[in-house]
């Protein structure tokens, strides 16, 4: 099963269609291999497999339906015969380096699957890493394409080592924002008929806003003191960028000082506390009062442009085919649990094979815990993989980096 650990670049050069190009694999770069002494030393849990870390640089399509360049990681797990494959998003960033395939602690999550034996990959999103454009935080549609896209990649990549055998099934995780991109993935596969491409045999997420048009956006707009402030107005410029209708200028949206260059701190190059930082703790100390007025009136009705945005990229209310696990924590004051509360509700009235694991009273970053500490046994109910669970201490470090991950 190894793969030739030769630290090149691996070029593919695609001459189909356009349509074509933006699935398949663009360059690997081997970085390292994880021996399972290694693998225990980092995250303190029982590996059983050696691993290899790859970067990967793969085409998938922008918000306006064009090829774009992103980056991830695969991990590589040296195993005896067939795998299937996982896929981990990541949770909310706002600095492009501070992803997966830049060293984030949160990729040894990836590490941690793939040593269960898994096939891992970790996509960066759009707008991260690699990629220069504006990241869409919270649009379902490209971070579920972003997501199948890297799939595709990485079976590119595993055809290429005549020994590699994966199977058709592939299990979905991701916690907050990652777990928002999870059931999107998910959603999309089903909605697009895609099952014969990707069997999703398990879906694991934690603490998502998947309810973004009730749940979620009705508790900030009470003006409640709320720490991660930078959430609202992260979803307001990515919607802006994907639908061009939420304002006209900054001004429509943000009172003063905020409607001049607050866009600019969402460039990548500033992080999520430094945003944080700058924003004050109540929606109404930031937002233009007749924005935030109207945002209120409408809120029945939902017929402006931001509440139709937040619609379209609910994924609380479908009816999946395939196995969900959700995971919320009552005491999460970030990413409020309502928003899985309704999900399971809407899910399991319709007889969908959902169910549901409560945290306890914890709060968004100690939720993550708890959330990691289940993946691979929850993947392993349905792949046979008796998977092991996260230690105490693995849990600790891994806060590093999804204590700067709000959402």
């Amino acid at each position: 099963m190894k793969i030739a650990k030769v630290p090149i670049i691996i070029l593919i050069i695609n001459v189909l269609s356009i349509s074509t190009i933006a699935q398949n694999l663009i360059s690997t770069e081997f970085r390292a291999t994880y021996s399972k002494f290694a693998t225990n030393l980092i995250i303190g849990q029982n590996a059983k497999y050696e691993v290899d870390e790859y970067y990967v640089n793969y085409t998938t399509t922008d918000l306006n339906g064009n090829p774009t360049t992103v980056s991830g990681l695969f991990w590589i797990p040296n195993v005896p015969s067939e795998a299937p494959i996982a896929i981990y998003d990541h949770g909310t960033v706002t600095k492009r380096n501070e992803v997966p395939s830049e060293n984030s602690f949160e990729k040894f999550i990836g590490l941690h699957i793939a040593s269960q034996g898994y096939f891992t990959a970790m996509p960066d999103y759009i707008g991260l890493g690699i990629n220069q454009n504006f990241h869409p935080y919270l649009h379902g549609e490209t971070q579920a394409t972003s997501g199948l896209d890297i799939i595709r990649a990485l079976r590119e990549h595993l055809d290429a080592d005549t020994s590699s055998q994966y199977g058709n099934e592939v299990y979905i995780t991701g916690y907050s924002q990652g777990g928002h991109a999870a059931m999107a993935t998910s959603k999309y596969v089903q909605q697009n008929q895609l099952e014969n491409e990707f069997k999703i045999a398990g879906v694991y997420s934690g603490s998502g806003p998947y309810h973004l048009s009730g749940a979620q956006a009705l508790e900030l707009l009470k003006d409640m003191e709320y720490s991660a402030q930078a959430f609202l107005p992260y979803v307001i410029l990515s919607y802006q960028a994907a639908y061009g209708n939420i304002y006209n200028s900054l001004s429509d949206v943000f009172q003063s000082p905020y409607d001049v260059g607050l866009d600019t701190l969402f460039d990548g190059t500033h992080s999520l506390d430094e945003i944080n930082s700058y924003l004050p703790n109540k929606v109404s100390e930031y937002l233009n009062p007749s924005f935030l007025t109207n945002m209120l009136q409408d809120s029945t009705t939902k017929s402006s442009p931001l509440w139709q945005a937040l619609l379209a990229n609910d994924n609380y209310n479908w009816v999946p085919n395939s196995p969900h696990r959700l995971l919320s924590c009552v005491g999460d004051e970030t990413v409020f649990p309502v928003n899985t509360y309704e999900a399971l509700q809407f899910m399991t009235a319709a007889s969908a094979p959902v169910d549901t694991v409560e945290g306890g009273n914890l709060g968004h970053v100690d939720c993550a815990g708890v959330f990691l500490s289940e993946v691979t046994f929850y993947f392993g109910l349905h792949s046979g993989i008796n998977g092991t669970k996260f230690s105490l201490v693995t849990v600790r470090y891994l806060h590093q980096s999804l204590s700067s991950s709000h959402h």
